[in-house]
């Protein structure tokens, strides 16, 4: 069986006081408690007005613990960033069925699957955690994402949370509103953005070349990014322990063909904004670099070439030529990678190449990383620039060999 271990205590909390809002004393409403079975029918036919209608978590306040029988959290070694939110990511995959493994793609799930992720700003980065249980104080939940595998796909439904924090509402049309975060002692003001359908769609499209020549045509369909196995061989605490998550699907039965020996994956080290780099070796560097583009930036900057000449699940800047998915090896791939590559679609005075060995200054990928203009990497998902992987990417482009790229 496949049933998903949980808390069988379904816990109870204020509206206003433990939902993110202002209390009184004479305002003490309970939070509302699901029923403990997920709507799986209305999440493979229907777009829920409210975020509470699939019945996806014990209280239909909380979105970051809790997940209703079928459900499970999840995380990542290294995450997309969203500026400076925490997430809180959680599957749901419905009763006897089960995810095959995939070495470089996200596992296959079935139809039928939920990935949940709920985005919180921090007031300060030094104090994640959100706490439904008691006004707020440290983190803010701002809208939850699911992407649902239906039987013609993927779609994509943003809810954002009410302002009393005792529901989300579907916004289709996406929402912007102006905000701030501290982090490490420096208030950054930016524009907070929910994105729109076709907003997902500029990361989550992928496209094939069918057929040859006058005959060709391209096929687009929409696909997740984060829960690729190299991404998810870690420990993470579940209701039944610490265990490996990999492991944790197996022994559920919510996972199948995966290797039986997990550290045979080509996994991607964990990166927070608290790696000190400066005791990684250049190897290492190399490897938290190439981890932090495959998240942030492969999901666009991919291309496999076949031997017939077709084009196997591009993405969208699969045309650029930069190619940085993680299991694509440096050596031999150099120029897919950047290293001496002119770019196609930009132009900066002294900064001539995607990297610069040994010279990050004159690199595009870190210039473009630290725009705050419409010719900012990534183009969407974010307003603020990523300090710290600014910095990685950097410091990974300063400790290669310097070489002159024939100039």
């Amino acid at each position: 069986m496949n049933i998903i271990g949980k808390s069988s205590i379904i816990a109870f909390c204020s509206v206003l006081a433990a939902c993110g809002g202002e209390s009184s004393d004479d305002n003490q409403a309970l939070c509302e408690a699901t029923p403990t079975e997920v709507n799986w029918d209305l999440l493979l036919q229907e777009q829920a007005t409210k975020l509470s209608e699939y019945n996806l978590f014990e209280k239909s306040c909380d979105p970051t613990v809790a997940p209703n029988v079928g459900g499970f959290p999840y995380d990542l070694t290294t995450g997309l960033f969203t500026d400076y939110s925490s997430k809180y990511r959680f599957t749901f995959i419905p009763p006897n069925t089960s995810a095959a493994y995939s070495e470089n793609e996200v596992l296959d799930y079935p139809v039928g699957t939920a990935l949940v992720k709920t985005f919180a700003l921090p007031k300060d980065t030094s104090v994640r955690g959100y706490k439904a249980e008691s006004k707020f104080d440290g983190e803010n939940i701002i809208e939850t994402r699911i992407l649902i595998h239906r039987e013609n796909g993927w779609i994509a439904l943003p809810y954002v949370w009410d302002e009393d924090r005792k529901d989300a509402t579907l916004h289709i049309s996406g929402k912007a509103f102006e905000t701030s975060v501290v982090h490490k002692g420096e208030r950054k003001d930016f524009t907070y953005g929910v994105p729109d359908i076709q907003t997902c769609k500029q990361c989550h499209q992928l496209t094939n070349t069918v057929g040859e020549g006058d005959e060709a045509s391209t096929v687009s369909r929409f696909m997740p990014i984060g829960p690729k196995a190299r991404l998810l061989n870690r420990d993470l605490e579940f209701d039944t322990g610490i265990q490996n998550q990999l492991a944790y699907m197996v022994e559920q039965g919510v996972l199948t063909g995966s290797p039986e020996d997990l550290s045979t994956i080509d996994t991607i080290p964990v990166f927070s904004d608290s790696t000190d780099l400066s005791s990684k070796t250049s190897s290492e560097l190399e490897a938290l670099a190439k981890g932090y583009l495959d998240i942030n930036c492969a999901h666009c900057h991919r291309r496999t070439d076949t031997n017939d000449g077709s084009l196997k699940d591009d993405g969208k800047a699969g045309y650029s030529g930069l190619k940085l998915e993680y299991w694509r090896e440096l050596m031999g791939n150099e120029v897919a990678h950047g290293v001496c590559k002119t770019p196609i679609a930009f132009t900066a005075e002294g900064i001539p190449f995607d990297v610069w060995p040994g010279d990050a200054a004159k690199s595009v990928i870190p210039y473009r990383m630290a725009l705050d203009t419409a010719k900012r990497m990534p183009e969407v998902g974010r307003d603020l620039t990523h300090d710290e992987g600014v910095e990685l990417v950097s410091a990974w482009i300063n400790s290669m060999p310097v070489e002159s790229c024939g100039q």
